[in-house]
């Protein structure tokens, strides 16, 4: 057995590894890097066992991450090098299975407690900040090719926030094999440090309230940031792919704008025209037309749950300004996980997915939010109706569909 160190790590295993010892713990000094973002001023040194025998690796009181090939607690990582990483050039290999793993120490070590832990945050700064995809960084053509493979492959779907939070290689869980959920994490941990700064990154391990007011879109927003960075037809993005409303969202977000469409079959991109030749439209002319106002996105977005076996509501926010103005605006809103959640695409000053602890708690907030006063639940929006007889037909609904917060439905 042979032991060597620096000042963050010291290395433990057989004497066969000591030739390469050296260049590894060259390689390791990167470790710095990884503790000034996580702003650890201490110096405790972490060992580092080497191995070739995963028996050593997956050992009672370590977490086993099959995916890095290591294992580790808050003192020790204990790390699988295979018979062909025996060289110099592969100790960069090896370095990067220890620095994921050394990413997550100092992670937990800043939030705590392992209750704090948001799993797909804490798994893409590990594969970011350990360089493990330094070249992605490199070689755009690289990246773009294993975000066309693991994200927007045609056998595979986009998985759910909630699926990244849940630890486990299965169905429903962070990792599987319908979605990969190490790939969208390490995109999702990109997209917050170029659309904000790199320092910024700090605030989401410690600031709750600020990863909470990105969680909900994240997903959405970072694979249509890349599509675009990457120059790719999201059309790839099957509408017969979607399984949940952040799917949705960016199926949305890649084939459909602004607009309407008149009785005469005319599609218009501005309001002019709209008060005297504007129709409702159902489900396949809303598709096929690729724009929609907020009529079409209620009405789109209630066949797509219902298909979805989602429960959900077409809810129609009422002001009258005057006798002669009345004031609409349809949303698309749905339970999920025993909260309520609306769903906003046209609207695009309040567009994304808000979720709520309660029905009461959303209606208040869309009262609010858009100033409006009255809210209606839609049983659906028929086909062919010009803006007096939706308005009409709006009307008729609130007979028996008004909705308060003092009285959920009336």
């Amino acid at each position: 057995m042979f032991e060597m160190e620096n000042d963050l790590f010291i290395l433990r295993g057989n004497q066969k590894y000591q030739t390469y010892a050296a260049s590894l713990l060259k390689s390791l000094e990167y470790g710095n890097f990884i503790k000034s973002f996580f702003h650890i001023d201490t110096n405790d040194k972490v060992v580092v066992n080497l191995s070739d025998d995963i028996e050593d690796i997956m050992v009672s009181g370590f977490k086993y991450e099959e995916y890095a090939e290591n294992s580790y607690n808050d003192q020790e990582i204990n790390v699988l090098v295979s018979e062909e990483e025996f060289n110099v050039p592969s100790m960069f290999v090896v370095a990067k299975k220890v620095l994921h793993a050394y990413s997550h120490i100092l992670y937990a070590r800043v939030v705590s407690n392992e209750g704090e832990r948001v799993l797909w945050l804490d798994e893409g700064l590990a594969q970011y900040l350990s360089g493990e995809k330094s070249i992605f960084l490199c070689d755009k053509k690289v990246a773009k090719s294993a975000f066309l493979s693991e994200i927007l492959n045609y056998n595979k779907n986009i998985p759910k926030m909630d699926n990244l939070l849940i630890p486990g290689d299965g169905d429903g869980e962070f990792h599987s094999k319908k979605y990969s959920g190490y790939m969208m994490s390490y995109f999702m941990v990109r997209y917050l440090i170029m659309k904000s700064t790199y320092a910024s990154m700090y605030d989401f391990v410690t600031d709750k309230e600020m990863l909470s007011s990105v969680d909900e879109n994240l997903i959405s927003k970072t694979i249509n940031y890349f599509g675009s960075y990457f120059k790719v037809k999201m059309s790839s993005v099957q509408l017969d792919k979607v399984t949940n409303p952040e799917e949705l969202m960016s199926f949305m977000d890649t084939n459909f704008s602004f607009g309407w469409v008149d009785k005469y079959g005319s599609k218009h991109t501005d309001l002019q025209g709209l008060s005297k030749k504007y129709v409702t439209r159902k489900f396949d002319k809303i598709k096929a037309s690729h724009v929609m106002t907020c009529p079409e996105q209620a009405q789109f977005c209630k066949e797509v749950f219902d298909q979805l076996g989602i429960e959900n509501e077409i809810l129609c926010l009422k002001k009258e300004l005057d006798s002669n103005n009345i004031q609409l605006h349809f949303i698309s809103v749905y339970k999920e996980n025993g909260k309520w959640c609306a769903f906003e695409f046209v609207y695009r000053e309040h567009k994304g997915i808000s979720v709520y602890d309660t029905y009461d708690d959303m209606i208040f907030a869309l009262q609010e939010k858009y100033e409006l006063d009255d809210v209606i639940v839609i049983p659906e929006i028929p086909e062919m109706l010009d803006l007096v007889e939706l308005i009409y037909y709006v009307k008729k609904c609130a007979l028996t569909r008004n909705v308060s917060v003092d009285q959920k439905v009336i």
